[in-house]
């Protein structure tokens, strides 16, 4: 698989897993700020 194609998927793979562990955690407020911040970081 080329390197640039795997990068992308496990870029979007880990930001997805970031967003779920912020939206299934103790998070008090969760705006859709802090949504795109989770994911894009």
């Amino acid at each position: 698989m080329n390197r640039i194609v795997l990068g992308a998927l496990l870029g979007i793979a880990f930001g997805v897993a970031d967003v779920l562990m912020t939206v299934f955690g103790k998070h008090p407020e969760r705006t859709t700020g802090m949504m795109m911040q989770t994911f894009f970081s």
